[in-house]
C-alpha cells in the first residue's frame, strides 16, 4: 500500500452536478508522498499494486483556503524540474473539503511543505 508524507480522507469535488445544479463531493483516500505528487483512490489501498483513481504534483502549485474545511489545489500544465525535465500534467483546480479546520490545516500545511521543498532555486551566474 502507498505511504507517504500524510494521507487520509478528503472529499473530492467531481466535475459533474445533479439535477438540482449543485456540485457533488465524493470521499477518497488521498496520499501525499515525499516526492510530491498526490494519489487519491476511491478507497483506502491495501496493497502496492492499487492503483490511483487520480495523480498530481504540488511543485509549484498554489494553496489556498475557500472555508473552514474546503480548500483549493491550483496545478500548473507543466513544470520545470532542477533536473532540467519537464512535467507535463492536465492544469486544473483540485476542490477538496476536509473534515474539520485541523484537518484543513494539516493538509495545507503539508502540500505547501512538499511544493516549497521542490522550488527551482535559481541558477546564479558568475561575474
Amino acid at each position: 500500500m502507498p505511504s507517504g508524507v500524510l494521507s487520509g480522507w478528503l472529499e473530492k469535488r467531481g466535475g459533474g452536478s445533479s439535477m438540482l445544479g449543485s456540485t457533488k463531493y465524493s470521499n477518497r483516500w488521498f496520499v501525499l508522498d515525499t516526492e510530491g505528487k498526490v494519489r487519491y483512490f476511491k478507497a483506502q489501498p491495501t496493497r502496492p499494486s492499487d492503483l490511483p483513481q487520480g495523480l498530481f504534483s504540488v511543485l509549484s502549485a498554489d494553496m489556498r483556503t475557500t472555508s473552514k474545511t474546503d480548500f483549493e489545489v491550483t496545478v500548473p500544465s507543466s513544470i520545470e524540474g532542477m533536473d532540467g525535465a519537464t512535467l507535463t500534467q492536465e492544469e486544473r483546480i483540485y476542490y477538496l473539503r476536509a473534515e474539520s479546520a485541523e484537518d484543513q490545516n494539516r493538509w495545507i500545511s503539508a502540500l505547501q511543505a512538499a511544493a516549497s521543498r521542490f522550488v527551482e532555486v535559481p541558477k546564479v551566474s558568475a561575474l
